[in-house]
């Protein structure tokens, strides 16, 4: 379980991150289209509140997520627990269970999390920018959704893998934050 404490700091480091990954993106933007001096380029500010606040929103349904894989899977693989205590010539065994769960985790979270995150964000954008017509919405997550999904596959899997084999249960939201920004940044290309 995590504290109180550890799940407010996840949810701002997350969004602090994710909302430089937006500021990144809109200078590669300001970039591509001859800016001559990419940090005036001003913000839009309306666009960067409502990215930074799915940022916000998203952290703690996905610090939910893993907690409820955790107790599902139990993969604790990056200390001491992460070996059976049988050993053999002196040298520690892997823990196949632990294994197994963390590509479960890995393999349930790239599908059905990455499929229903990445559809809620489509569809806040879509709603932000005041399209509240449902077939609209349903649209433009058919017409964006199976690219962003590809994209996600070059780099969401590893890092899940390795945030649940190594990191800290206290450390993966700041982990995958900082590859957040990486993504953001993308999603800020793409949706913006």
């Amino acid at each position: 379980m995590v504290s109180k404490e550890t799940y407010i700091n996840a949810i701002f480091q997350s969004t602090v991150l994710r909302a430089l990954g937006y500021i990144f993106g809109q200078w590669i933007i300001a970039y591509k289209d001859g800016s001559k001096n990419i940090l005036t380029t001003p913000i839009n500010l309306l666009q960067f509140s409502i990215f930074t606040a799915w940022a916000a929103a998203i952290t703690p349904v996905m610090i939910l997520w893993n907690g409820l894989l955790d107790r599902l899977f139990p993969s604790i693989v990056n200390g001491p627990e992460k070996f059976n205590d049988e050993k053999s010539d002196g040298n520690e065994k892997k823990d196949s269970g632990a294994v197994t769960n963390t590509l479960i985790k890995t393999i349930l979270t790239e599908s059905i999390f990455s499929a229903v995150a990445n559809s809620s964000y489509i569809a806040y954008i879509c709603l932000c920018q005041g399209h509240f017509d449902i077939i609209f919405i349903a649209t433009h997550i058919q017409r964006d959704l199976p690219d962003i999904l590809a994209s996600s596959l070059k780099m969401w899997p590893l890092v899940t893998y390795i945030s649940q084999a190594y990191i800290s249960p206290e450390n993966v939201i700041l982990f995958r934050s900082a590859f957040g920004l990486l993504w953001s940044v993308y999603l800020t290309l793409v949706t913006m």
